[in-house]
């Protein structure tokens, strides 16, 4: 069985002209590239655009060397020219980054000297895999040079620009001439003759092993350190609580027991049988409250309120009960709240 597969043309010639319209209109030009492309790129294997060369109804040259385009380039504008095979953009006033070439497999010569670009060499050039001849001299480029090592560039320049580092020891560049790398801010390497300044030397994995190793063992320290101390204000909290809570029970039932005392004592009272009586008796001079005995009283939970010249203070409370009662010795001809107010 015998597949056919028919591939839309319309869909490539599109895709490739509105990536050429869009470096037309991207770009200043004394050729007026704004009036010559129009239409199709390609009727056939010729082009009636200006420095386009057409194949098989594709675009594979755009040479526009030496007529004063000014202006940048979008990153990626040639993405879609699938077949390109040469790119011409020499002498001319073009700025910005390097166009981006990815994915561009039939790439055999990129020329863009004599421009104004600027920044660092792409990476991706190293990935054109049948690249012959790389142009790139009297730019602005900076940063370090690309370990380009295709077996088919034979013609490489990035004299003039202000690249920086080592020359990458490759095959291509230990056969490339002086001249292929003059006047540069501060490359060195074998094609230059020059030794490169030994780069220093990285502390040894160990060291920084040990180093990492230290800072997680101060780190575990402080959350140590840190966890212990909460825990022992913790600790304190909760025995000053139990101690604070002891010393009341104690202090309630010291009370309780000094008035029960106190109480009983009271109604022991040794004297007649009249004032046994009278004393075992409650006299209550407000009605409105509700009645209870000594008994009650006894029962009562009682804290003590002061000790004075007239004796202990309590105040009381009965069971069952939501009066709470202050009881003191007899004062003669008054009351507490009268000698304490006057």
């Amino acid at each position: 069985m015998v597949l056919c597969v028919e591939t839309d043309l319309n869909d490539f010639q599109a895709e490739e002209r509105d990536a050429l319209l869009l470096i037309r209109d991207s770009l200043n030009s004394s050729s007026d590239l704004l009036v010559n492309w129009t239409g199709s790129p390609c009727v056939e294997n010729t082009s009636t655009w200006f420095g386009i060369n057409c194949s098989n109804l594709h675009v594979v040259h755009i040479v526009l060397e030496g007529i004063n385009l000014s202006g940048s380039l979008p990153p990626r504008c040639l993405e879609n020219i699938t077949f390109l095979s040469q790119i011409n953009f020499r002498n001319n006033a073009i700025f910005g980054q390097l166009p981006n070439l990815t994915n561009l497999v039939f790439l055999e010569q990129v020329i863009l000297s004599n421009n104004h670009f600027s920044g660092p060499i792409p990476l991706d050039y190293v990935e054109l895999p049948i690249l012959e001849v790389l142009e790139l001299q009297e730019n602005y480029l900076d940063w370090q040079i690309p370990p380009f090592d295709q077996p088919s560039l034979t013609s490489f320049n990035v004299s003039y620009n202000h690249l920086v580092g080592p020359i990458p020891e490759t095959s291509v560049f230990r056969r490339l001439r002086k001249s292929s790398f003059d006047n540069n801010s501060n490359i060195c390497g074998k094609p230059l003759g020059t030794i490169c300044p030994a780069a220093p030397s990285p502390a040894p994995s160990s060291e920084v092993e040990k180093n990492k190793k230290r800072f997680h063992v101060w780190i575990i320290a402080l959350i140590a350190a840190a966890t212990a101390l909460f825990l022992f204000l913790i600790i304190i909290a909760i025995q000053f609580n139990k101690r604070s809570s002891e010393k009341e029970t104690r202090r309630n039932g010291s009370a309780r027991y000094v008035f029960g005392a106190w109480a009983k004592k009271m109604v022991t009272y040794a004297g007649t049988s009249e004032d046994s009586e009278r004393l075992g008796r409650l006299e209550f001079c407000n009605k409105k409250y509700a009645v209870f005995d000594i008994d009650d009283l006894l029962r009562a939970s009682a804290e003590v309120l002061g000790k004075g010249n007239l004796g202990m203070t309590y105040k009381a409370t009965l069971e069952n009960e939501e009066q709470k009662l202050v009881i003191y010795e007899l004062i003669s001809d008054g009351t507490l709240f009268e000698l304490l107010h006057g």
